[in-house]
């Protein structure tokens, strides 16, 4: 589901501007574990943050997130990691040392490009891991290093191969009450760059993604297909299928960005929080700082657990579609539950009080 005003703006402003110091990149000896984090801003595991001691996290959230909890419109309950090092461990062998063959192999263009270091070239397909896993922000250009940083973040979710977003649903809805808008893709991209095997694929793109539109009624049947080029100077290619013409439109690449369906939704605040892409963007690196990053519950955990575990394991897809492809797997189910399905409810419909919050510190 996607959230909706600020506290959406959050999300997408955390997990894309900021990248937690030591997640898949190299880990430095003064990086503050979040327990140290924790005492600093004198926070306790287990206790709640909301209209009575929302002071208490006002350095750790942007101001608008802030004055949401200062209104009563959000809680956060303050979680661990367990193991405290977790974000320095959560990549399996293949990963890491992928990441591990790519120190000092790129570089980035003035374009944005990822560059390959010996060629100068843009190579393709780029290999799995992180493109700059010894990258130290402070010491290179804001512009070079903020770059690089995004590249960092955009490797991550390549290493799955494919995505399959089966029977999402996406929403916006007003302070109380239930959802005003809704719709229901089935999503489909193939990563060709940072993927850990290689596909039959001789075009030279990024990514290519397929979205079919379930509901609402007047839209079943609209598809949109993307082609993302790994030329940094080449838009992406955009179609748009209409069943009412039944005709194939060519689109920009701009329509990305526009919203999908009456919701605040674009497919650009897609994976990893923004999908578009990087070379036609500028990034800078401005510092480091902390911040509270929300945790999902597992399936199951208790209310009184607040251990944040995430995790990239995941089990084979039960969709019987991929019974017979023994490299389709889906990640386990998350306990969340919006301030929509609260009954009475308290927060803001968008909300999710029932996620688990952890200092961290981040880029």
């Amino acid at each position: 589901m996607h959230l909706r005003k600020n506290f959406g703006t959050y999300l997408a402003g955390m997990l894309l501007g900021s990248c937690v110091l030591g997640w898949g990149i190299a880990q430095a000896a003064d990086i503050p574990s979040t327990a140290e984090l924790t005492e600093k801003y004198g926070l306790q595991v287990g206790m709640t943050i909301d209209t009575s001691n929302a002071d208490l996290v006002k350095d750790l959230l942007p101001e608008a997130v802030f004055v949401r909890v200062k209104n009563g419109d959000y809680i956060m309950p303050i979680g661990k990691l367990d193991p405290p090092d977790l974000f320095a461990n959560i990549w399996d062998k293949q990963y890491t040392d992928g990441s591990q063959a790519n120190v000092g192999k790129f570089d980035v263009a003035e374009n944005g490009g990822i560059i390959d270091v010996a060629t100068g070239e843009r190579p393709w397909p780029v290999p799995p891991g992180v493109p700059f896993p010894n990258l130290d922000p402070d010491t290179e250009d804001p512009v070079k290093a903020g770059t690089k940083l995004i590249w960092n973040v955009f490797s991550m979710p390549g290493a799955c191969g494919e995505q399959d977003h089966d029977n999402a649903m996406l929403i916006s809805a007003p302070r109380t009450g239930t959802y005003d808008r809704t719709f229901s893709p089935k999503a489909l991209r193939q990563y060709i760059d940072f993927r850990r095997d290689e596909p039959n694929v001789t075009r030279p793109v990024m990514f290519q993604e397929i979205f079919f539109f379930l509901a609402p009624a007047d839209a079943f049947g609209a598809a949109n297909l993307t082609w993302r080029w790994s030329d940094p100077t080449k838009w992406d290619s955009v179609w748009n299928y209409s069943p009412s013409t039944r005709r194939v439109r060519r689109s920009t690449a701009a329509n990305r960005s526009d919203s999908t369906l009456g919701t605040e939704f674009t497919q650009d605040d897609g994976t990893p929080s923004y999908n578009g892409k990087i070379e036609m963007m500028d990034w800078k690196y401005i510092g480091k700082q902390d911040t509270l990053m929300p945790f999902t519950r597992r399936w199951g955990q208790a209310d009184d657990d607040f251990i944040a575990r995430p995790t990239y394991e995941a089990i084979h897809s039960t969709n019987s579609l991929y019974a017979n492809v023994p490299g389709a797997f889906q990640q386990g189910y998350k306990k969340m539950t919006f301030g929509f399905q609260q009954e009475p409810q308290k927060y803001a419909s968008w909300s999710v009080p029932n996620l688990i919050w952890v200092p961290v510190p981040v880029y």
